[in-house]
């Protein structure tokens, strides 16, 4: 089966933005155009043959389209994580931990983020632009102390109080505050790494009502909390760090969850909804 159209944005993490959870249609702000449309899942957040790579013939189920194989594979693994952890079901068990951690990863370096910053240093690794996504999960230090740090933390679940959802893009792990350049990672090992992975903290959007937070040691103002509020500071860090992190698509379950963040964080909404 030829898998022309891959996801670089899993469709049922996406699904957790729909216009209902039962729903294949979501609204996506388009940062080029500045439009807000309201699209089918499968036609967002992918580009033809994304991940095919000269590194195919390597992964552990070799062949056609293998990483983007290996990213279906482990698609349908995460949905119950990802719905026990919007329940406030603590990850209780190494599996889960280590199930967590992995999806943390996976969909850090997968993203048109990461390829975007280190198709700077292509030329460098002598790869491909699909291969350097290739490189990164075979890079033990990277993907090891990644992971590591993901489950050292303990999850805050954050509730919005208010009718201005929370949000999520094209590059759902949103890394704060931002390294100047994402290339960093690579370039570090051991020690150096493991320090900048123990500075920032990470959040992932779980759904229009709940944003998930894995504070670092250093932040520690929402320590014990459970909920915030949408005129907080907090809530214009993350839409500051979600519109950077961000590469070409923001997404919502309604056209205001994108119109009403105007004036918070980044203004880069400046769109119009289309329905087409």
């Amino acid at each position: 089966m030829t898998k022309k159209k891959q996801h670089y944005v899993a469709q049922n993490y996406l699904k957790r933005f729909s216009v209902n959870r039962r729903d294949e249609q979501i609204y996506v702000y388009i940062r080029k155009t500045g439009e807000i449309k309201l699209n089918a899942i499968r036609d967002v957040g992918q580009a033809k043959y994304f991940y095919d790579s000269e590194f195919d013939e390597f992964m552990p189920k070799p062949g056609k389209h293998a990483l983007e194989n290996h990213f279906s594979e482990f698609e349908g693994v995460f949905p119950q994580i990802l719905d026990s952890l919007e329940k406030g079901v603590p990850l209780g068990t190494d599996f889960s931990k280590e199930t967590f951690s992995y999806f943390m990863f996976l969909n850090w370096i997968r993203s048109k983020y990461w390829r975007k910053y280190l198709e700077r240093n292509k030329e460098d690794f002598g790869l491909s632009s699909s291969g350097m996504h290739f490189a990164a999960m075979a890079m033990p230090d990277l993907r090891d102390l990644f992971m590591e740090k993901i489950k050292s933390r303990i999850p805050i679940r954050l509730k919005t109080r208010s009718e201005i959802p929370f949000i999520a893009s094209d590059n759902p792990v949103i890394v704060s505050p931002i390294p100047s350049d994402v290339a960093d990672f690579v370039n570090m090992t051991g020690e150096d790494l493991g320090e900048l992975l123990d500075r920032v903290s990470y959040m992932l959007p779980l759904s229009p009502n709940t944003l998930l937070y894995l504070p670092s040691e250093r932040d520690i103002q929402f320590k014990d909390k459970t909920s915030i509020s949408t005129n907080s500071d907090f809530l214009t860090r993350y839409v500051s760090d979600l519109a950077s992190f961000s590469t070409e698509q923001i997404y919502s379950s309604v056209p205001d969850g994108l119109l009403n963040i105007v004036g918070r964080g980044m203004k880069i909404f400046d769109g119009k909804v289309n329905d087409q």
